[in-house]
């Protein structure tokens, strides 16, 4: 896939905890290593957006999401914290839903989020289960 300057993406954090995020961001400038973004809701310590130098393998455009109902043992991404995370449903209520994150980092844990905050996840199954485990 390729992307130009200007076009609205999703970036995959490349280190810590962050790693296991998507983030939204626009393309600055198309270069041989990767791409210049400029994230939206990722800032620098003095609260301007930051701006990075990816690699073509951590961007996917902004996916269509269609709004469907979430049932156990679905992977999801979460609007937590400012990025994309993904989990596993693991419990459902007419409203929420219960999400299951296994994180190196941080550990395993579950939490209730409202169905509106929730999308189906947008990437290969293979892809999910090396980054989860």
């Amino acid at each position: 896939m390729s992307f130009k300057a200007g076009d609205q993406v999703e970036v995959v954090g490349s280190d810590g905890v962050f790693k296991y995020a998507f983030y939204i961001a626009e393309v600055r400038s198309v270069l041989a290593e990767g791409f210049e973004v400029q994230y939206h809701t990722k800032m620098t310590a003095d609260g301007k957006e930051m701006v990075e130098t990816v690699a073509a393998k951590q961007i996917r455009p902004i996916p269509n999401v269609i709004v469907a109902d979430v049932k156990d043992r679905d992977f999801v991404e979460v609007w937590l914290a400012d990025g994309w995370w993904r989990g596993v449903v693991v419990a459902v209520t007419e409203s929420s839903a219960v999400v299951f994150f296994a994180y190196r980092t941080v550990g395993e844990q579950n939490f209730v989020f409202p169905k509106t905050q929730l999308r189906m996840h947008q990437i290969y199954f293979k892809f999910f289960i090396h980054t989860f485990l």
